[in-house]
């Protein structure tokens, strides 16, 4: 598995591509408590819209799908917001299968995950609640 910084962009987007097999051996082939996002990103990765190119990915496993699963938590819990395009037909069958699609932001090409991401950026964030 290859992750590849495409490019960083105004406001926190963050394009990414992904190529080959994703394992667990690939996820975990450096420090196996660190997320590959940490190394290409830095620790703050979650704060931005990542939008993440698996058009030449042409397989997962469990582990990716749960280390897909993770970062979409994160990001939300931090603020951003991962957005997976341009998913190859095998892996499709397993995401639908597995109806991850249900919880992740699955784009059929870049212009749609760009447009999930701008839509994202432009809507209204919650206001902090006064105290009394």
């Amino acid at each position: 598995m290859i992750l590849t910084l495409v490019s960083i962009e105004k406001q926190g987007l963050v394009r990414i591509a992904a190529e080959g097999r994703m394992t667990a051996q690939a996820l975990m082939s450096g420090d196996p408590d660190c997320n590959p996002l940490d190394g290409l990103l830095g620790p703050n990765w979650a704060n931005n819209r990542i939008v993440l190119d698996f058009g030449q990915v042409c397989w997962v496993d469990s582990a990716t799908i749960g280390w897909l699963m993770t970062c979409n938590k994160t990001c939300r819990k931090a603020g951003g917001m991962l957005v997976v395009h341009s998913v190859q037909p095998g892996v499709r069958q397993l995401i639908d299968l597995l109806r991850i699609d249900r919880v992740l932001t699955i784009a059929a090409d870049e212009s749609a995950a760009m447009a999930a991401v701008a839509t994202r950026s432009h809507s209204k964030k919650p206001r902090a609640r006064k105290s009394a």
